[in-house]
């Protein structure tokens, strides 16, 4: 069940490295590629929220390249400031770190922003987001700072 999480971006790891894929912020011409990826792969509405962050100066989002190929999409303040997402990564290459990236490219971009912390909206799988930044539930993280 997704629920949103926070993640503290003054504890986030390094960003790894990926021998065959390439994690970079897409041109006008590549959101428009990616946006058509994202709705035949995913939804609509991510191709859209996908679409807004990349709107913004500098984009708010990255791709993952495997061979030139889109296999992976994440954006922040697509959706509202401050919110992490939408993330998705094509079938086939799950379980390679690619996911990972994304999400550390998109949350390093928010720390250099002045982002402290980023709302990851509606997440699932919510074990991939503790594991990868640290990420707790929103419930949990006020009991925290309470």
């Amino acid at each position: 069940m997704a629920q949103n999480l926070i993640a503290d971006l003054s504890l986030l790891p390094e960003e790894p490295l990926l021998m065959d894929i390439r994690i970079v912020i897409p041109n006008s011409t590549c959101v428009e590629r990616a946006a058509r990826w994202i709705t035949e792969t995913f939804s609509r509405r991510w191709a859209r929220q996908f679409q807004a962050s990349a709107t913004h100066l500098p984009p708010r989002c990255w791709i993952a390249l495997k061979d030139e190929q889109i296999v992976g999409f994440a954006g922040w303040d697509g959706t509202a400031p401050g919110l992490f997402g939408p993330m998705g990564v094509s079938r086939q290459e799950r379980g390679k770190g690619i996911g990972k990236a994304l999400l550390l490219a998109c949350l390093w971009d928010m720390a250099k922003f002045g982002y402290k912390y980023a709302i990851i909206w509606r997440a699932g799988p919510i074990e991939f987001y503790a594991k990868a930044v640290g990420a707790v539930s929103v419930p949990t993280f006020l009991k925290q700072v309470a």
